[in-house]
């Protein structure tokens, strides 16, 4: 804040410098996909000086993984443009439907459904209504994810002016093809960096993942280390499966793997979806880990469910997204992140399942980045159809739950790219393309067609490894979601 409160004092000086630098000042706001955050705001990150003015403040637990976050700074290339840009993550379908049809982006579940973005500073040239002090951006190198920045208390969210109004974005980064979407029409425009590769502008992966489990019943749980196609396309139908539909063995008749996950508006979840093949404008079946909390604040060892004997989970009550409604147990969780931390907290040795009432054991899918904050604190991979995404993972058994799957492939004398060939060779498909859309309309505003650009080439240049994969290691290719991959 020191720096920008000397950049303002010195403003002073002349009698209309306030007006000329607001003038000067642009801003950009991004949403969709959470699975591809933290490459983005890095992108978005790089394309600015590294300056005193570039700073930034974020509600969640770092930068790259909070669902709110804006960043403020100069552009590069030229430090006489100021810009503020803002993310609001809320699903890959959500940000298509809101900027295919000008929606305005709101807060989640639970927030002011007139409030949204969080605000630039009031100091000049930012402009805005934000009082709260923002902090310095951490510049970690390309390909590495960018940290600093001021974490917002509750105290600072409840400060008056700390959102903007509800508002369009300009940018959806999208896990999904827009014609896989409800929101088809009108067509948005996104950017191909390597048509000849593939669609968009990188490839991002996904994983299921299993929940922690109850130790009386370490045995079961640990048979459970791979999703068939078959198995998820029967979760998404009944929400619950006994575990020997997955395990193949007698003994697990009695356990129930139950599905919980994202709602309608995640690219994470139509992508599992169509792995699946199962129709992505078909409902589902989805279970709410009980106690919800909206927080998140629950101590560690908690238990997802209440322990009083024969409790059940339920069904995600019915509500509705950007004033489309749906049935009870289609929606789920807004954020991977929050998803992925409900799968840390060790599920009650009394909890049954609401479909068989037995035992169970939560499964969901999620980015890369979420699966592996996931399985750092007692949640686990799965492999898909026999096939690990990262080579070598299977090699190591005692700690792949534990261990950036990167750091394996090093142990191994793996280089990184290489590490990723079962999908770059077409064995592990759980993977789609990345998409950065904007309406025909956005290159009319030079400023944020400039930072945009600055922001692709810093993916290029090896941010999109951050959350993906590039398109240039890529050796096939498919033509839709879901889409068998072919040889290039």
């Amino acid at each position: 804040m020191k720096a920008l409160k000397l950049l303002a004092a010195s403003m002073l000086a002349f009698a209309v410098a306030g007006s000329a630098l607001a003038d000067t000042t642009t801003v950009l706001k991004i949403t969709g996909s959470s699975a591809y955050r933290a490459s983005t705001v890095t992108a978005y990150v790089h394309a600015l000086a590294n300056n005193a003015n570039r700073q930034a403040i974020y509600d969640g637990s770092s930068l790259t993984g909070a669902n709110y976050a804006t960043v403020i700074g100069d552009l590069a290339s030229d430090t006489t443009k100021h810009f503020v840009i803002q993310f609001l993550w809320n699903g890959s379908v959500a940000g298509v439907h809101i900027v295919a049809n000008n929606l305005q982006a709101v807060q989640f579940s639970g927030g002011d459904p007139t409030l949204a973005w969080i605000s630039a500073p009031t100091a000049a040239p930012w402009g805005g209504t934000n009082t709260v002090g923002y902090a310095a951006v951490t510049d970690n190198g390309v390909g590495a994810a960018a940290t600093g920045g001021h974490q917002a208390t509750a105290a600072d969210k409840a400060t008056a002016g700390f959102y903007d109004p509800a508002a369009t974005a300009d940018i959806a980064m999208s896990d999904v093809f827009q014609n896989s979407t409800p929101w088809r029409t009108p067509a948005l425009v996104e950017t191909n960096v390597a048509p000849a590769k593939g669609s968009g502008i990188g490839v991002v992966d996904f994983e299921w993942v299993k929940g922690q489990g109850c130790a009386t019943w370490a045995s079961n749980w640990n048979r459970l280390k791979n999703m068939t196609w078959q198995a998820a396309n029967q979760l998404f139908t009944n929400g619950a499966l006994p575990l020997s539909y997955l395990t193949g063995n007698c003994n697990d008749d009695n356990f129930t793997v139950v599905l919980t996950g994202r709602d309608p508006d995640s690219g994470t979840r139509l992508t599992a979806e169509v792995e699946a093949k199962y129709s992505v404008f078909s409902e589902v079946l989805q279970f709410q880990p009980q106690p919800i909390s909206a927080t998140l604040s629950l101590p560690s060892g908690t238990t997802i469910l209440d322990p009083t004997p024969g409790c059940a989970d339920q069904l995600w009550p019915a509500g509705s997204l950007y004033g489309v409604a749906y049935d009870a147990g289609n929606l789920g969780f807004s954020s991977g992140g929050n998803l992925a931390a409900y799968m840390t907290i060790p599920v009650d040795c009394c909890a049954v399942d609401g479909v068989f009432g037995n035992p169970l054991i939560y499964v969901t899918y999620l980015g890369r980045n979420d699966a592996k904050a996931a399985s750092s604190t007692g949640a686990q991979w799965l492999s898909f159809n026999g096939a690990w995404y990262f080579a070598n993972l299977a090699n190591y058994p005692a700690n792949y739950n534990v261990t950036d799957p990167t750091t394996l492939a090093a142990l191994a004398g793996t280089p990184y790219t290489l590490g990723f060939c079962p999908i770059t060779r077409g064995q592990y498909t759980m993977w789609s393309y990345e998409h950065m859309l904007v309406r025909s309309t956005f290159t009319g505003d030079a400023n944020k067609a400039a930072v945009k650009a600055a922001a692709v080439t810093a993916l290029n240049a090896g941010d999109d490894a951050i959350s993906g994969i590039s398109l240039s290691v890529m050796t096939v290719k498919r033509t839709a979601d879901g889409a068998v991959p072919t040889k290039l």
